[in-house]
């Protein structure tokens, strides 16, 4: 049965959130962090991913954010386009997060992901996929670039 959810209207509310959660925190510091993703599932599919991440860094120990991005996977038959939206939380180095994926008919797909580096970060993602992908395992690593900004300068 495929889910016929709104993609789109789920994460406008995952924005409303985290907009109002940052502007609770007017005088806090948040951050914008590009990045590129290179990696392979356990059936050695290969994917490229691309996100930007936004979150804020005036909390002690736990950096929270919300990340939005495309993967695409390459395979030999056909090219597979997902989009995501992860909430996440990192500790200086590493980090884990909830999220989703869906595809072009908008079915979704529930994300689960680890991570640990600085500026290039390995990854391991289980995507329950339901046999849209054949394997739910995928590694990776990501290049990041922080980019941090002061709300009270504004």
């Amino acid at each position: 049965m495929k889910n016929r959810s709104c993609p789109k209207c789920s994460s406008v509310k995952y924005i409303i959130i985290v907009l109002s959660y940052i502007t609770t925190f007017a005088y806090t510091q948040i951050y914008f962090s590009p990045g590129l993703q290179y990696g392979f599932n356990f059936d050695k599919e290969h994917f490229f991913s691309y996100q930007i991440t936004v979150g804020y860094l005036d909390i002690d120990y736990t950096i929270p954010g919300v990340t939005f991005g495309q993967r695409r996977y390459l395979n030999k038959k056909s090219l597979k386009i997902f989009n995501y939206l992860d909430i996440q939380s990192s500790f200086i180095t590493t980090g884990f997060g909830y999220g989703k994926m869906w595809n072009d008919d908008g079915e979704s797909f529930h994300k689960f992901k680890l991570f640990g580096g600085v500026f290039l970060y390995g990854s391991y993602d289980y995507i329950n996929f339901n046999n849209e992908i054949n394997n739910n395992h995928h590694i990776g690593l990501i290049g990041v670039y922080p980019v941090v900004r002061d709300l009270a300068d504004y």
